[in-house]
C-alpha cells in the first residue's frame, strides 16, 4: 500500500521488496534488508531490517515483530489501552489527576500542593475536552488552550497551569511511551495574552475593600512555623513562611510592587514616634524615583518593627531577606512561593479570583478604594510611585501624609 494511505497502526512490509545482499559469509544463508513504513503514533515514519544468515521469509517476519514491538510500545497499560488517539481529557482524569493525588510521580507533595495541581488539571481537562491526545499535543493546540486560561482566568493562571501540564501530563505521556518527546519543551509555546482593559473584566479581577480586608486579618492571624522539606531545614521554611505571610500584609495595607517589598532594608524604615514609614530608593523604585509610604495598618506596623528587633542592627540588612541567605531573595523564587501560597489563600478564603491574580492586585485594590474614597488621583500617584508630572523627587513628602491618611486611615 503506498505510504500517504497509511493509517494508525498500519504498515506496508509487505508491498516492499526485499534486498539480497549475497551470501553471508561462513554461514548458509544470505543477509537480507527490507525498507518499510509504519504509522504507528498518527505519524508515518521509515524503517528499516536487516538480517544475516536468513531467508527472504525471515527478513519479513523479522520486519512484522519490530513493528509488533513499537505497536506495544506506544500503548499505555492500565484500566484501558491508552494511545495517542483516546481523548486527551480522559487521560488527565484517569491516570494524571489520580497520579498527582496519590503523590507517586518522583516525589511526595504536599495536600495544598496537590489540591493546586489538581485544579490546574481540571481547568486543562475542560478545555482539551473532545481533543484526541496526537491533536492536543500539537503545540498550536497547547498555545490555544492556554491564552484561553489567560483570557478567562488571567495569565498567572495559564502559567501555572502550562508548568503542571508540562510535568504531570506531557512527562506521564512521555514516561509511559504514548508519545516520544515533551513538545513543550521541545517548541517554544505562547501561554499569556496581551491584558484585557474592558471594564468589567478590570473589576472582576479587583478584590472587594471587605475581602482585602479578610485577606489582611487571615493573615495577622497565620502561624509561619513550617516543617523541613527536603533540602530546607524547618527554619528556613519558616523564615520563607513568614516571608511570605508579612510581604503580602505590606502589600495589601501599603501598596509596594513585590520588586519594591524584596528589597526594603532596616535603613527604609522610619518612626518619628507618630507614625511608621518606608521609603522606597530610587534603585528600588520601577520608575527610579523614590517615595515614602506610610505604614498606615498599625497591626502591620507593630509586625514590621516586631521583624526589625529580630534582626541585625545594620543599616543595610534587608528586611525580608532570602530564607536560606542574607542576601536579596531571588524574584523569580519569590514569584513561586507567592504563586504557591495565593492558591493557598484562595481555598482557605473562598476567594477564587487570589488563584488568578499576581502581587499587583493590591495596587488595583487600594487605588480603588481609594478612589471611591475620593483620594483625588494626584495624591494617589504619588503614593503608588505612578509616573506623574509633579513628582519632580519623592512621591511623598511627609507633609503631605497628613490628608492621605485623614482620608483612609480609618478604612484600613
Amino acid at each position: 500500500m503506498p505510504r500517504k494511505g497509511l493509517q494508525p497502526g498500519q504498515n506496508n512490509i509487505s508491498n516492499c521488496t526485499a534486498h539480497d545482499h549475497g551470501k553471508t559469509p561462513g554461514k548458509r544463508g544470505h543477509t537480507w534488508s527490507l525498507q518499510w513504513h509504519a504509522n504507528v503514533d498518527g505519524v508515518t515514519k521509515r524503517h528499516m531490517t536487516k538480517v544475516t544468515d536468513a531467508t527472504r521469509a525471515e527478513v519479513y517476519a523479522a520486519a512484522n515483530r519490530r513493528f509488533a514491538e513499537l505497536m506495544a510500545l506506544s500503548r499505555l497499560p492500565g484500566d484501558g489501552t491508552w494511545d495517542q488517539f483516546k481523548p486527551m481529557d480522559a487521560f488527565v482524569r484517569d491516570v494524571c489527576i489520580p497520579t498527582v493525588r496519590e503523590n507517586n510521580y518522583g516525589r511526595k507533595l504536599r495536600d495544598r500542593t496537590v489540591d493546586a495541581y489538581v485544579r490546574c488539571l481540571t481547568r486543562y481537562a475542560e478545555q482539551v475536552e473532545g481533543l484526541r491526545i496526537a491533536d492536543a499535543i500539537v503545540p498550536a493546540s497547547l498555545e490555544r488552550c492556554f491564552k484561553s486560561i489567560a483570557v478567562s482566568s488571567g495569565n498567572p493562571t495559564a502559567k501555572q497551569t502550562a508548568k503542571v501540564v508540562s510535568r504531570y501530563v506531557m512527562g506521564l505521556l512521555v514516561k509511559n511511551r504514548v508519545i516520544e518527546f515533551n513538545p513543550m519543551r521541545q517548541y517554544s509555546v505562547e501561554t499569556t495574552v496581551d491584558e484585557v482593559r474592558d471594564v468589567d473584566v478590570a473589576d472582576e479581577r479587583t478584590l472587594l475593600p471587605a475581602e482585602r480586608k479578610r485577606v489582611v486579618e487571615h493573615l495577622l492571624s497565620l502561624d509561619p512555623s513550617s516543617p523541613a522539606r527536603k533540602r530546607w531545614t524547618a527554619e528556613q521554611m519558616t523564615a520563607k513562611r513568614s516571608n511570605v505571610i508579612d510581604m503580602t500584609l505590606v502589600q495589601a495595607t501599603c501598596g509596594l510592587r513585590i520588586s519594591e517589598v524584596r528589597q526594603l532594608t532596616r535603613a527604609s524604615v522610619k518612626d518619628d514616634g507618630r507614625r511608621l514609614t518606608l521609603t522606597v530608593s530610587p534603585s528600588a523604585s520601577k520608575t527610579h524615583k523614590g517615595r515614602v509610604v506610610p505604614v498606615m495598618d498599625l497591626r502591620v506596623a507593630d509586625r514590621i518593627i516586631e521583624r526589625l528587633n529580630r534582626l541585625p542592627g545594620d543599616p543595610d540588612t534587608l528586611l525580608f531577606p532570602s530564607p536560606v541567605s542574607n542576601t536579596v531573595w531571588d524574584a523569580r523564587n519569590v514569584s513561586k512561593a507567592m504563586r504557591s501560597f495565593y492558591d493557598e489563600l484562595s481555598e482557605d478564603l473562598g476567594i477564587p479570583l487570589l488563584a488568578r491574580v499576581s502581587t499587583h492586585v493590591w495596587r488595583r485594590v487600594l487605588n480603588s478604594e481609594w478612589a471611591n474614597l475620593g483620594v483625588p488621583v494626584e495624591r494617589r500617584a504619588a503614593y503608588f510611585g505612578q509616573s506623574s508630572e509633579v513628582n519632580t523627587r519623592y512621591y511623598t513628602d511627609l507633609v503631605d501624609l497628613d490628608p492621605l491618611e485623614a482620608l483612609v486611615k480609618d478604612r484600613m
